[in-house]
């Protein structure tokens, strides 16, 4: 069952597992601000909810995800770049806080960037 109200996460339950999904396949699921903010409380509410044993973290479309959204970015001043940094760091801490097993899930080749 999905479960809507964000404009670029989606959460969608398959038993008992919780599948979070960056839904910006126009994007190629590439995170902003909006989009790193809604993970974190994607991955936060599932690891709350006691009915949920495991958790996958999906792109829609083609891609998983293709990283930031590089012309946000460009765009900002170096104290909004920060800002973003910390975000995004607050949401590799839910992830590794989480007491609920997650898995990210890429239906495609990925690379790690820098990668030889």
């Amino acid at each position: 069952m999905p479960e809507n109200g964000s404009d670029h996460v989606r959460i969608e339950y398959d038993g008992r597992r919780a599948d979070v999904i960056i839904d910006r396949p126009e994007k190629r699921n590439a995170m902003n601000e909006t989009t790193v903010a809604e993970l974190t409380a994607a991955v936060e509410r599932v690891d709350g909810d006691d009915e949920v044993r495991a958790v996958t973290l999906l792109g829609s479309g083609p891609a998983f995800c293709a990283g930031f959204q590089l012309d946000m970015m460009y765009e900002k001043s170096a104290e909004e770049q920060d800002e973003f940094q910390r975000a995004f760091r607050a949401l590799l801490n839910a992830i590794d806080r989480s007491t609920t097993p997650t898995s990210p899930v890429s239906r495609a080749r990925a690379s790690p960037a820098g990668s030889n």
